[in-house]
């Protein structure tokens, strides 16, 4: 992927999401507008997401309140599991947490080393892939 960018993939009820690089302002808008459109066909029911963190680095403090609203609309319409796939950054951690908390009840978030292990946690709660789950 080149910097700045993402891909959002949806399959089944799940939307796999791909961040990477350092995100300005447009890109953070950009990325709302296309995040809320590709997803928008899963939020008639519960749905989860996994998003890759690995390649995303840190983003201004700018763009955390877009991302914060973007995560109160996705539990707004139905978002109840979020997986984030990263190897420990306690840096990462922090900002993520910032932008959305992990200790906020209305929405499962859990932080995982290995997609694989994502994977299995959604599914133990009733999400599924179809095809491979090697969205990496």
């Amino acid at each position: 992927m080149a910097k700045n960018h993402y891909s959002i993939i949806c399959n089944q009820q799940i939307a796999i999401v791909h961040i990477n690089g350092s995100w300005g302002e447009s890109t953070t808008r950009r990325f709302v507008r296309e995040f809320k459109k590709q997803v928008s066909p899963l939020t008639s029911a519960p749905w989860a997401q996994l998003v890759y963190f690995d390649n995303w680095q840190f983003s201004s403090p700018n763009n955390e309140p877009a991302i914060s609203e973007l995560l109160q609309w996705s539990v707004s319409h139905n978002l109840t599991h979020s997986a984030r796939i990263f190897k420990t950054d306690p840096l990462k951690r922090y900002q993520l947490n910032r932008m959305m908390d992990e200790n906020d009840e209305s929405l499962a978030i859990r932080h995982f080393v290995a997609a694989e292990e994502g994977f299995s946690w959604l599914a133990e709660n009733g999400f599924t892939v179809t095809g491979s789950a090697d969205f990496e």
